[in-house]
């Protein structure tokens, strides 16, 4: 074997016998090239990064052979934006899923060696993309001073933070934030009946990876008393 950087050479001297006979010597020379050492020139590092982001891993140019290595199954857990083959010595990539994630890469180098085992990036963190699970959409109908049943949304993602609209239309676009009062600032809204007339709302859900808005809710309705 060859543990350094460039080939060896090593020359034996054969002198052949056979019996009491000699033969005439010669030598044979013996060239070792080493393994490659495959490695990443350019890679993410550890992150964080968010599901759905371009991410770029490279290694050295000019070899052949290349084998990527990706964590879980294309299209299920992640998406190759360009490169990735057996020509390419890069690739661009977006992680559908979030946790920790590895890729490993090896080649055959121009002496025609291949490493002993693929070479792992660092251990990339990935954040999921906020997103809303669940939602509550139902209508409700209410009196003056009644009482409405609170609405909720059930979302996804990393440091979330919740603000809850009303609109006159059933639409999330152009509607009024709630502020603060009645847990319009969580997860779940309490609905007032304090003015007659109907109301649809949302909530827009926001995170380290993006926004993700509810769907309208369904027309909550208060009636004046008679």
């Amino acid at each position: 074997t060859n543990p350094t950087g460039t080939p060896q050479t090593a020359t034996y001297t054969v002198t052949p016998t056979y019996g009491s006979c000699t033969g005439a010597s010669f030598t044979v020379t013996v060239t070792v090239n080493p393994l490659p050492a495959v490695t990443f020139t350019a890679q993410p590092g550890a992150g964080p990064v968010c599901a759905g982001v371009d991410v770029t891993y490279t290694t050295q140019a000019s070899m052949t052979s290349y084998v990527w290595g990706f964590p879980g199954t294309v299209t299920t857990d992640y998406t190759i934006t360009s490169g990735g083959t057996g020509t390419d010595n890069t690739v661009t990539l977006k992680y559908v899923t979030a946790g920790s994630k590895t890729v490993t890469i090896n080649y055959t180098n121009t002496n025609g060696c291949t490493a002993a085992s693929a070479t792992s990036s660092t251990a990339l963190t990935v954040n999921p993309a906020t997103a809303i699970s669940s939602q509550s959409t139902g209508a409700q109908t209410q009196c003056i001073g009644g009482t409405f049943t609170s609405i909720s949304v059930t979302a996804t993602g990393v440091a979330l933070t919740y603000q809850w609209y009303s609109n006159t239309i059933a639409s999330t676009t152009g509607g009024i934030s709630l502020g603060s009062g009645n847990g319009a600032q969580t997860n779940s809204y309490t609905p007032q009946a304090t003015i007659a007339g109907t109301l649809y709302y949302y909530c827009i859900v926001t995170g380290t990876c993006g926004s993700a808005t509810s769907a309208i809710s369904g027309a909550f309705v208060v009636h004046t008393t008679t």
